[in-house]
């Protein structure tokens, strides 16, 4: 459990910084002609891509961390030339450094058990506190935890729902957490952001084949 605990916290100040930039992204403000669709992470053993439309937001990512933010392309890139998704998300992924302990498979019980504990509440926080998060809903498919949840911490960009998707699993060898976050301006389902989520593991799984 402590890689999870660690990982979360971790990335914890890193996502707030970027979703405290959100707003401009969202409005069309990211400022480049063309946005990549994928980055490369982790020394290039890992790339990050999401699913069609999505692309890399270079200025709020942090590749030598491990972390990097996507959103619409035309968001993205600020040319409305460029393709948007039909699910406005904005998605974010980390990575772990290499031996992120006992695979995910392999701990679904156990991860449910802690994230739904008062400990795994607050990893979840970006606060550190277990009352500012209610966890609303996990399940577990193909090796991977994905846990619906709310958090009400203070501090958050105002222009993002506190209401998100994450998943949890690994890519070669290293653990990675992706996650989908709405805005209040143009909000989703939970369902569309769940599926979403889903788009973006298989994204992430097709981009790291095992060798």
């Amino acid at each position: 459990m402590s890689i999870w605990t660690s990982k979360t916290k971790r990335r914890g100040a890193v996502t707030l910084a970027a979703l405290l930039f959100l707003s401009a992204c969202v409005d069309g403000g990211g400022g480049f002609a063309r946005a990549p669709s994928q980055m490369a992470v982790a020394g290039g053993s890992v790339i990050i891509a999401g699913p069609r439309d999505y692309c890399v937001d270079r200025r709020a990512s942090q590749p030598e961390a491990g972390f990097v933010l996507m959103g619409g392309c035309a968001s993205v890139s600020g040319a409305a030339s460029q393709p948007q998704p039909r699910v406005p998300a904005v998605l974010m992924a980390s990575v772990s450094g290499p031996g992120a302990g006992t695979p995910v498979a392999q701990s679904l019980g156990e991860m449910e058990s802690f994230f739904t504990s008062e400990a795994g509440r607050a990893a979840l926080s970006q606060s550190g506190s277990a009352e500012t998060v209610r966890v609303l809903e996990t399940r577990s498919a193909d090796g991977v935890f994905y846990i619906h949840a709310r958090d009400q911490s203070e501090g958050l960009a105002e222009a993002v729902r506190d209401e998100y998707w994450r998943a949890l699993f690994e890519l070669r060898g290293r653990l990675v957490s992706a996650s989908v976050f709405g805005t209040d301006a143009r909000p989703f389902s939970s369902d569309a952001g769940h599926a979403t989520l889903r788009a973006f593991v298989s994204a992430l799984r097709a981009a790291n084949p095992e060798s």
